[in-house]
């Protein structure tokens, strides 16, 4: 069973996810994380269980 996890941390406000070293926020990939539906995406997802 898939089970929504809320409360989701932002991999900016979180660099001790990464060794404690800040994202470039000027990054493409972080720039393209922000441009994706995430939201839209799990709801999606969550009707295939």
């Amino acid at each position: 069973m898939y089970k929504r996890h809320t409360g989701q941390v932002s991999m900016l406000e979180s660099p001790e996810m990464f060794g404690s070293l800040p994202l470039d926020p000027n990054n493409d990939w972080i720039k393209l994380s922000k441009l994706v539906p995430w939201r839209e995406f799990d709801l999606k997802y969550a009707d295939n269980f």
